[in-house]
């Protein structure tokens, strides 16, 4: 690199170069840059492993064949048991029929038949304290009153993660306060 380089790269810097030469001894260039402030960075936080499931069973309701195969899928993935159904009038006389046979339900908001928040009423009216979290679409947030009057626990907006999916499923099946109670 030559030197009128150096002097370019040093200049766009902010600094300068000095240059010190006696005969018989040589020269000596000393290169000058502003002092820089360094921020430490903060290292990364450790990520929590992602919560799993005991095997307690899940009611899947959505009637997109595609998300329903999906939410399954991450379900399964995260140690639960799950019973997909793609017709909320359908998934409605199953837990009928066994209403003590699931710890929780998943169900979309906007279908055809019957919404999500109907469904949730109707559930709730079999087995009043069944956890139930609605799925929804739309930016456009439910009134958490008319949620929670229809028994919903939380509300999930699509698209979700892996890992938000974990997370509110633990945090509803396995309350901090109920970790003693055992």
């Amino acid at each position: 690199m030559g030197l009128s380089m150096v002097q370019g790269i040093v200049k766009n810097h902010g600094g300068h170069i000095e240059v010190q030469s006696q005969v018989g001894y040589g020269t000596t260039f000393e290169i000058l840059l502003p002092k820089v402030e360094v921020k430490e960075e903060a290292a990364p936080p450790i990520k929590q492993p992602i919560p799993k499931g005991k095997n307690e069973h899940i009611l899947l309701v959505d009637d997109e064949p595609m998300l329903l195969n999906v939410a399954a899928k991450i379900l399964l993935s995260l140690g639960y048991q799950v019973t997909p159904m793609a017709d909320g009038i359908l998934a409605l006389e199953e837990f009928h029929r066994e209403p003590g046979k699931y710890h929780l339900i998943i169900t979309d908001h906007s279908m055809p038949k019957i919404s999500g928040l109907e469904m949730a009423r109707e559930f709730t009216r079999v087995r009043r304290a069944i956890p139930i979290i609605l799925c929804t679409g739309y930016s456009e947030s439910i009134p958490e009153e008319k949620a929670k009057e229809a028994g919903i626990y939380d509300v999930l907006l699509k698209p979700f993660s892996r890992r938000e999916m974990a997370e509110r499923l633990n945090r509803i099946l396995n309350p901090p306060w109920a970790a003693g109670s055992m």
